[in-house]
């Protein structure tokens, strides 16, 4: 079994959010020029309209334009731009 379905088994169980036990990817979005990913094991792909991003369990496409990354700590990673179109792949 995978750890991520392990961490949501788990967070299920103890009705906890699935971050705390690890193994999974949180995906915030605080407006159309500024998401936040946690769990982002590597960049694939960069360019000024698109940024693909390698997850725990899953890719995640960003479209846009004048897309840069602001900040790149550990597993976190900050996108900021316009961002049109995310994609989980």
């Amino acid at each position: 079994m995978k750890k991520g379905r392990i961490s949501r088994r788990l967070s299920k169980m103890f009705d906890l959010p699935c971050e705390v036990f690890g193994g999974v990817s949180s995906i915030t979005v605080t407006s159309n020029t500024e998401m936040l990913i946690d769990g982002c094991s590597g960049v694939e792909e960069y360019e000024s309209d698109r940024v693909r991003l390698t997850l725990f369990d899953q890719n995640l496409e960003v479209v846009g334009s004048d897309l840069r990354l602001n900040s790149f700590f550990g597993r976190q990673i900050r996108i900021c731009g316009r961002i049109t179109e995310v994609r989980l792949i």
